[in-house]
């Protein structure tokens, strides 16, 4: 009878301790999460507290906003800097951290500016909580990764500046939100995908680069609808289709660069709308057609480059109409006739290059009158007649290029001061 009780004892004992044991990991499996979360709110209100009394935020009790946007940047601290190193610290005053700029009543960040600081980590996600930030310059560094797409929350964000990075991935239609946004340039890097139509949202936009990256795609027509912008660079990528025609609704633009895409189709002659453009560039693509006798109206264009596309046609004598133009490239294209003689209205042109086309007839004795040339290139076409004398004109153009033609007699004497380059058969004149 002992010996039964004595058994009966210890099982009770071992089902009790079993018992505890299971409440244990039961408890601990309840506790543990509750446990984890309360340190990290712990940890929180201690980076919090220590940023309000360590002397990050002066006077931190009455300015609850300035120490969240101090919990905020000592959080993205590491993951933003990567190897590099950044000054912010619950220690260090925030007026003294590298790059921000404080600003407002009560105080907030406003600026943040780490440009060429050698940062090679990743743009932070929680970025999007300085809800005060106007401008974000993070250009020129080595940051990877993506662009977090909850930059669009950032409502008073009037510059953004990512370029000169190692950033991939597509750009996100959440920046699309910005409506305060004035500048964006996210050039020199890797994105790819197509350029989102949601940033026809930017209203305020005045500059967008989107160059030198690996973009594809169509361009939106929706871009059109940027009443505001100012400049518009989206070359060095791989974008394809034709040029919309909507481009010609943004009345204020001064600069067009869709240089070395794979555009196709036809110049849209409402381009010629854009009455403040300063500069054309839609060089090395594939463009078919002619050169819209449109463009002839756009008063104010400095710089024209078409050059490396399989444009057809004659030069529209409209082109004289260009009287501030200083760069005109319509070189290695099929372009057939003869060279207007309205080209020497151009009396501000710097570079004239119509090289390798297909035209004919003589050189106009009114390119003489082009006394500002830096450059003449009329090579590989099928000119003929004589070379005219009015080009000894062109003393201080350095290079006068007349080869490959089918031009006929001698070269006129009083060219000899120039540094022209004609074929092997043709001489000089006798003087």
């Amino acid at each position: 009878m002992m010996r039964y009780i004595g058994r009966l004892h210890r099982t009770r004992v071992l089902f009790v301790g079993a018992a505890l044991a299971v409440a244990a990991i039961v408890l601990g499996f309840y506790a543990s999460p509750l446990g984890t979360v309360s340190a990290v709110g712990n940890g929180a209100q201690s980076l919090k507290s220590r940023c309000a009394e360590n002397g990050a935020v002066p006077d931190g009790s009455a300015n609850a906003g300035l120490v969240n946007d101090c919990f905020t940047l000592l959080k993205a601290k590491d993951k933003l800097r990567g190897s590099a190193a950044l000054n912010w610290s619950t220690d260090i005053a925030m007026s003294q951290w590298n790059g921000l700029t404080l600003g407002g009543s009560p105080l907030r960040v406003t600026e943040l500016d780490l440009r060429r600081r050698e940062l090679d980590g990743a743009i932070p996600r929680r970025l999007n909580s300085l809800e005060q930030l106007t401008r974000l310059d993070l250009s020129e560094n080595f940051l990877q990764g993506e662009i977090p797409a909850r930059l669009g929350r950032l409502a008073n964000l009037q510059r953004l500046h990512l370029g000169t990075n190692k950033l991939e991935g597509r750009i996100p239609g959440e920046l699309g939100n910005l409506s305060n946004l004035e500048y964006l340039n996210i050039e020199r890097n890797e994105l790819n995908g197509r350029i989102p139509p949601e940033l026809k949202g930017l209203s305020s936009l005045q500059q967008l680069r989107l160059n030198n990256n690996k973009l594809g795609g169509r361009i939106s027509s929706e871009l059109g609808e940027l009443s505001n912008l100012q400049t518009l660079r989206l070359d060095f990528n791989r974008l394809m289709g034709h040029i919309p025609e909507e481009l010609g609704d943004m009345a204020k633009l001064r600069t067009l660069s869709l240089e070395n895409n794979r555009m196709s189709g036809r110049i849209p002659p409402e381009l010629g709308n854009l009455a403040e453009l300063r500069s054309l560039v839609l060089c090395e693509n594939e463009l078919t057609g002619g050169v819209p006798a449109e463009l002839g109206k756009l008063a104010n264009l400095v710089h024209l480059d078409l050059s490396t596309n399989k444009l057809n046609g004659r030069i529209s004598p409209k082109v004289g109409d260009l009287a501030r133009l200083r760069w005109l490239d319509l070189s290695e294209n099929r372009l057939t006739g003869r060279i207007p003689g309205q080209v020497g209205k151009l009396v501000n042109l710097e570079r004239l290059d119509l090289n390798q086309n297909r035209l004919t007839g003589w050189v106009p004795g009114q390119v003489g009158k082009l006394v500002e040339l830096e450059l003449l290139d009329l090579s590989d076409n099928r000119l003929k007649g004589t070379i005219p004398a009015e080009l000894s004109s062109l003393t201080n153009t350095p290079q006068v290029l007349l080869d490959e033609n089918s031009f006929e007699g001698c070269v006129p004497a009083a060219l000899r001061p120039i540094p022209v380059v004609f074929d092997p058969g043709l001489s000089w004149c006798s003087e």
